[in-house]
């Protein structure tokens, strides 16, 4: 019989995460799985999870935000992923077209491949879509701070906005595959995917199976410069500023120090750091191309 491990964060999102499970859980029991379910109670939890993993699992259905992705990951399991979206930005989901849904997930573990897509590590934490540093860091320390309160989008905003009007950002410089980049900016965002947040892109062309890292350095926006980037970003295009430099490689390194860094939405620390591409080591269930996984 084939075996399903779910590794749930019921905290995700607006907590719908545990009823989401369940009704997954029916679903691959009647598809013929044996299920095991795993609820997270504290954070790094997940990645413990999936460390011990059994080895006969089959499938592993992660039922939580990018966080709890980003964690799984981390705990390098053997089997497959499969991600039923339940946290507050879903980047990876939006990215890749998965719905928050029992439907959906029985779906795609029906007509779903499996695709394997590649990976980053950031001073030795894997990430799944992305590693920014700079403002972006000092974001995500922020939002840190509202850990145990729901996060709503007004609650999000205004941590985001508190940061931006300190104004206390260190210079951001960096290397791309051994080469110094002529850019110094106060936001670096590398990335294998393009979704940054939801209705966010910095990095347009990315892409998770070609091997490379995508990286855009910004400087603090002026004026009316933040309004014209957000416009940019909200859609999908590059940001036309000459200060602003894009590049593509397999390294990244910056340079500085007590500079803030964030993995898939989570702070992770600050200092420097060396970020690298590993290729084509994720595998993960992912909707048909054909078209043949429903929306549910």
């Amino acid at each position: 019989m084939r075996r399903a491990q779910l590794i749930v964060n019921p905290a995700s999102g607006r907590r719908h995460g545990a009823a989401l499970a369940a009704a997954i859980e029916s679903r691959l029991r009647r598809r013929g799985y044996a299920v095991a379910t795993a609820f997270t109670p504290e954070r790094g939890a997940a990645q413990a999870l999936a460390a011990r993993t059994d080895w006969r699992t089959s499938l592993i259905v992660v039922v939580g935000g990018d966080g709890t992705l980003n964690e799984v990951v981390n705990g390098c399991p053997k089997a497959p992923l499969a991600l039923a979206p339940a946290g507050t930005a879903n980047a990876f989901a939006r990215d890749q077209g998965l719905v928050a849904s029992a439907e959906f997930l029985e779906a795609l573990v029906t007509d779903g491949v499996i695709e394997w897509l590649d990976l980053g590590e950031a001073s030795g934490r894997r990430f799944v879509s992305m590693a920014s540093c700079g403002i972006l860091g000092q974001v995500q320390r922020a939002i840190g701070e509202l850990r145990g309160v729901r996060k709503s989008h007004l609650r999000l905003a205004a941590k985001a906005l508190g940061v931006l009007r300190r104004r206390r950002f260190p210079p951001v410089a960096f290397s791309c595959d051994g080469a110094v980049v002529p850019a110094v900016g106060h936001a670096l965002v590398v990335s294998s995917t393009r979704t940054y947040a939801p209705g966010i892109t910095f990095t347009p062309e990315a892409s998770p199976v070609d091997g490379l890292l995508d990286a855009v350095i910004l400087p603090a926006p002026r004026g009316r410069e933040y309004l014209r980037w957000l416009l940019a970003v909200r859609r999908g295009e590059r940001i036309r500023d000459p200060r602003i430099r894009y590049v593509r490689g397999r390294t990244i390194r910056t340079h500085g120090t007590g500079i803030d860094w964030e993995v898939d939405g989570e702070y992770a620390g600050d200092g420097p750091l060396r970020i690298s591409v590993l290729p084509r080591c994720l595998p993960i269930l992912l909707p048909d191309p054909a078209g043949a996984t429903a929306a549910g």
